[in-house]
């Protein structure tokens, strides 16, 4: 079966990390672009844009029921489109260049 439009392609690329059916509606929703024929990389820049909205929060358990997400493995995956695209991850507040710690240099101070 080949992906012919813009939201089987979100669905197939999210469906491994258990995101909804509402969480994709959201991403289509949140970017017009993707009202036209298939385009992969609106596609990639959407889920990009979308992904800090929708990330699942999600650690459910009930008895014999359990729900729960492998977050570093989206973090990872979405590393790897953070890459891709040029991008800042905005997920990764830990690395980011304004938290981290600077290292100057003032030996002529003392």
């Amino acid at each position: 079966m080949a992906i012919t439009t813009n939201s089987e392609y979100i669905t197939s690329k999210l469906s491994r990390f258990n995101l909804s059916e509402n969480d994709i509606d959201l991403i289509l929703a949140e970017n017009p672009l993707l009202d036209g024929p298939l385009d992969v990389m609106n596609c990639k820049l959407a889920i990009y844009s979308s992904i800090s909205s929708i990330l699942p929060l999600a650690d459910v358990k009930e008895s014999e029921y359990a729900i729960t997400w492998k977050i570093d493995a989206l973090k990872l995956w979405y590393q790897g489109l953070c890459n891709e695209l040029g991008k800042p991850n905005v997920l990764d507040v830990g690395n980011s260049a304004a938290v981290k710690p600077k290292v100057r240099n003032r030996s002529n101070y003392w």
